[in-house]
This record gives C-alpha cells, sequence and structure tokens, in this order.
C-alpha cells in the first residue's frame, strides 16, 4: 500500500514538474515565437462578374496563387530562382531582385499563378502559397477599353473595371501562416479569438454591351485601321431609344509602348468638323428663316481679307437641303453668319455638347466650348461647320441619337444591373434628359439628313432596305501652331430607323493616312457595321421587316 502510494506521489510530481516547465518556463518561448513563428496574410476577395446584357462573361475571376518565399529557408537562392523560371513563373533575375528589394522574411515572388504552376515549386522548402485569384478576359483584347483592366493590386485602373471598382471588388480577408520549426512546414490555422476574417466577395456586374456587336466593331475597327492605316478608329453603337451603349471597339487598345491609351469614346476630345453641321442646321430651321432661298451660289467663295472658305468641288447654287447633303462649307458658314454664335451655342448646349454626359466610365471629358461672340466673322464662319472647338466622340452621337429620337436626348447608359448573389439589387433605366428639338422641327431635319445617303456625301453609307439618316465629317484638327494639312478625324454618325426604334452607329477614323475624306474613309466602315447587324436576330428583327441583303 505505501508502495502504491509513493508511485502516485512520484507521478504527481512527474507530471507537475512538466507541466511547471510548459507555462512558466517555456511560455516566453511561445510568446517570443522562438518554436513558433506566425505571419498574417491577406486573402483576396473573390471580384466580381462582369456580363453583357445576355448574362455571357466579359470578366471574371479564376483560381490563383500568390508566392511567398522566406528568405532563411531558402538555402541556395539562385537554384530557387532556377526552378521558377523553368515553370515561367518570374525569371531568375526578377526572383533575385525581389529578395534584394526588401529585408522581410517573407518576400512576395509572384501574383496570379495558376495551379500547375504553383504545385510544381511548392514542394520546395521555404515556397508557400496563399490561394487567390486572377482576373480572366475571355474575349481578351476585344471591348478592353470599355471593360478595362487591373494593376497589380487588382484595382481597376481603366474602363468598367475602374468606375465600378468599389462594386466589384468586395472585401479581402486575412488568415494566419504558421511555420512550425521542428519539421519546418507551412499550415493554416484559425485563431481561437477569432483575429482570421473570411474574404467578402464582390458584387456582379451585367452591363448594356452586347458580345456580338464586340465582335463585330473589332472586326470592322481593325479592317478600317489596316485600310486607312490610321493612328486609331473608333467605331460605337448606341440604342437610340434607350441611351444604352451595344457595343464599342476602340482600336488599337495599347499604345507604342504598351501603355494603356485612353478611351476615345469619353477622353478623346476633337473638332468635330461637318458632323456639327447638325447643331447649325437645327438652329437654323428653328428661327424660321427661308430654307430654299441660294446659301452657296455657284463654284462660290467667301473672302474675309487673304483668308478664304470654299467647298471641295465645283456645284451649283445650293439651297438649305443640298447644302446639307453636299455638306457645303460656304452654305453653312452663311447660315452660321445670319444665326450669331451666341445661337449656335446655345442649340449645342441644349444638345449635350461642351459639358458632361454622366457616363459610368472614368475621365470623362467635355471638350473645349465654342464661343458666344467673336471678334472675326471668319472664326465665327469656321465655328458654322465645327472648326474651332473641341467636342467628344460620345456627345455627338448622343446629340444625333436626339435627333433619331424624336428629339428626345437621352442620358447614356453603360451598366445595366448589380447583382448580389444571384439577385438584382440594382436595375437602371432609360432617363430623357430633355426634348432638344420641336417634333416638326425635328422632322424637317431628319427628312433632310435623309438626302445625305440618298445623293449627297454619305452615299458609300447606304444599305438597301434600311431607313438611315447621318452625316459625315472630315475635322481639320488644330496644333499649338495653327491647323496641320495631314490631320483629320474623319468620322460618320448615322441612325437606323430614325423616329421609330433608332439605331446610332459612329465610326471615327484619328488620322487616316493618304485620302482622309470621311465620304471614302469612315462611310464603308459605318455600312459595313450595318450590314453585319442585320445578321443577328435581335437587331433584324427590331428595324427590319422585308432586306434586300443586295443593299
Amino acid at each position: 500500500m505505501k508502495i502504491v502510494k509513493l508511485l502516485v506521489l512520484v507521478m504527481f510530481l512527474t507530471a507537475g514538474a512538466r507541466l511547471f516547465q510548459i507555462q512558466v518556463v517555456k511560455a516566453g518561448s511561445f510568446r517570443r515565437g522562438k518554436l513558433w513563428n506566425m505571419w498574417k496574410v491577406p486573402v483576396p476577395a473573390k471580384r466580381g462578374t462582369i456580363y453583357d446584357r445576355n448574362g455571357r462573361v466579359l470578366a471574371t475571376d479564376v483560381e490563383a496563387y500568390t508566392i511567398y518565399v522566406d528568405r532563411r529557408m531558402i538555402k541556395n537562392p539562385h537554384a530557387v530562382a532556377r526552378r521558377f523560371e523553368e515553370r515561367g513563373i518570374v525569371s531568375s533575375s526578377v526572383f533575385l531582385k525581389r529578395l534584394e528589394e526588401t529585408r522581410s522574411r517573407i518576400v512576395t515572388i509572384a501574383r496570379n499563378v495558376d495551379r500547375e504552376r504553383f504545385r510544381a515549386v511548392a514542394s520546395i522548402k521555404g515556397v508557400f502559397g496563399i490561394r487567390g485569384w486572377g482576373r480572366f478576359y475571355p474575349l481578351s483584347s476585344i471591348g478592353a477599353t470599355i471593360i478595362g483592366r487591373l494593376n497589380v493590386e487588382r484595382k481597376g485602373i481603366a474602363g468598367i473595371e475602374a468606375s465600378m471598382d468599389g462594386v466589384l471588388k468586395g472585401k479581402d480577408g486575412t488568415t494566419t501562416i504558421i511555420l512550425n520549426l521542428r519539421n519546418k512546414e507551412y499550415r493554416y490555422i484559425k485563431y481561437p479569438s477569432g483575429s482570421n476574417r473570411e474574404p467578402v466577395n464582390g458584387k456582379d456586374v451585367k452591363l448594356t454591351l452586347d458580345i456580338d456587336l464586340l465582335n463585330i466593331l473589332d472586326r470592322v475597327g481593325r479592317k478600317t485601321l489596316e485600310k486607312t492605316k490610321a493612328d486609331r478608329v473608333l467605331c460605337v453603337v448606341v440604342d437610340g431609344l434607350t441611351g444604352e451603349i451595344l457595343g464599342m471597339s476602340d482600336i488599337p487598345e495599347l499604345g507604342e509602348t504598351d501603355g494603356w491609351v485612353p478611351n476615345d469614346l469619353v477622353q478623346t476630345e476633337f473638332e468635330p468638323g461637318s458632323i456639327f453641321k447638325l447643331i447649325t442646321g437645327a438652329a437654323y430651321i428653328e428661327s424660321r428663316k427661308p430654307l430654299d432661298i441660294v446659301f452657296a451660289d455657284e463654284n462660290e467663295e467667301l473672302r474675309f481679307g487673304k483668308k478664304v472658305i470654299k467647298d471641295e468641288r465645283k456645284h451649283p447654287p445650293y439651297d438649305f437641303r443640298k447644302s446639307l447633303a453636299h455638306s457645303s462649307n460656304v452654305g453653312f458658314a452663311k447660315m452660321g453668319l445670319s444665326l450669331g454664335a451666341t445661337r449656335i451655342y446655345k442649340t449645342a448646349l441644349r444638345f449635350g455638347l461642351f459639358t458632361g454626359t454622366g457616363i459610368l466610365l472614368p475621365g470623362e471629358k467635355v471638350g473645349t466650348s465654342m464661343k458666344t461672340r467673336y471678334r472675326y466673322d471668319f472664326d465665327l464662319a469656321l465655328a458654322s461647320f465645327g472648326q474651332g472647338f473641341r467636342v467628344t466622340p460620345i456627345q455627338m452621337l448622343y446629340a444625333y441619337g436626339a435627333v433619331g429620337n424624336n428629339g428626345k436626348l437621352m442620358k447614356p447608359l453603360i451598366v445595366k444591373e448589380i447583382i448580389e448573389d444571384g439577385k438584382t439589387i440594382r436595375r437602371a433605366r432609360a432617363r430623357t434628359i430633355r426634348q432638344v428639338l420641336d417634333i416638326n422641327v425635328n422632322e424637317k431635319l431628319v427628312s433632310y439628313l435623309r438626302d445625305v445617303l440618298q445623293y449627297g456625301t454619305g452615299k458609300l453609307a447606304r444599305v438597301k432596305g434600311l431607313d438611315i439618316i447621318g452625316k459625315t465629317g472630315t475635322g481639320q484638327q488644330s496644333t499649338k501652331v495653327g491647323y496641320k494639312s495631314d490631320e483629320y478625324v474623319s468620322s460618320f454618325i448615322g441612325v437606323v430607323g430614325p423616329g421609330k426604334a433608332p439605331i446610332v452607329v459612329g465610326v471615327f477614323v484619328f488620322k487616316p493616312k493618304g485620302y482622309h475624306k470621311a465620304s471614302y474613309v469612315a462611310c464603308p466602315a459605318f455600312k459595313e457595321i450595318v450590314k453585319r447587324m442585320i445578321n443577328l436576330p435581335q437587331y433584324r428583327i427590331r428595324f427590319l421587316k422585308e432586306v434586300a441583303l443586295g443593299g
């Protein structure tokens, strides 16, 4: 009995001594991290998916890893660097540079690494990864300027990715990674105190864009760029009834040094040239001045001292209708001089020029306004046909859209819905900004704009079987030293189905080389876009009952 009691006492004292050693003697070691080392690392939230109007994916997150290394455990950095290079993760020089850039024990080596490549290096001592997300764009570069891109920190830097960043990004979480120095292995743990935080995924966004149109516009835009040797080509399709942007291509997406280029739709300011004649023409019809008088006499020239305004080709006398159809600078200069700058300026403002549209795209510019008074008649004459000030493509597109929509100016829409957990929590609605023209004035203007395609400068944009209005523009661009003879923006904006179910199509060709007239540069691209749209059921049934495809 005494022996048993003695054994129990010995066991008790032994256990107590061991407990004292763990709780008191080595407790400081645990707190100081001599046996355990811990690091908090971010757990990226899954960014929301961007869809087209029909629910097809434009941008989404796919599984990817951020790879870290523990510099103390990397015994041969050059050998490990070669392994990373062999697997196509980073080059040897980048690997070594990132080790040298910081004194931190844990070094970030690469982000957005797919699972296969990560697993190829995961067995290397001192290498570990955190599963996160990489951005994937199924259409590659198609629509890239409007969809946008992310930087290395996964922050939106262009397009919808930037303007809707707060909705898409979600909220990153945190986890703790622990190194057990006994076996030199990393594993994840959850702090009992709850200091780990689960990520909150971003919301999804459905756009007004249509993938089918994006593909068409991209194909036509690239073809036009190659044909004209231009600096850039912008093609846009807008629903005139709702103000929704249905498609856009901005070619090329990258600059000469692979830097991101501006979105030409909202960030490029240019002198519009003859597409501005829509505004001067509307102001003139509103003034109730006679329309059947001669505005441009046979081969007439307007002289302002040593400066001369004349039309490109010899012609018979032009009244209002023919001045618009044949894009007579002489005719519109005379109209502008009779109206005065203030009237034209106020009409332009009513149509939405020289002001922001409020579209949900970053960096929108507003142009540089024309003046309300000009010291010299020559400058007013130039302004009357779109020279001497700057606008943006989106402003001109929606101005034409207003005429096609019975005089109603619509607010531009690019975001259609915001979706959370599969449910729509916000839906955009079409909104009329204002009625810019009386319906009778608008109908007259529409009838005159039809002639542009029937026998005027827009003949090459005509599509048999379709009711189309539109206008060409060949705007010479000024620099700090004046106008240059080889810098033009050639454009055509047309409206298919005006007054009924209008679709606005715009083509803008920036600095074409060689022949630069919009009739031959922009009109063929417009025609090809429209004819390709006819083959899409969603547009064919909208504005066609019967089409002769040979037109």
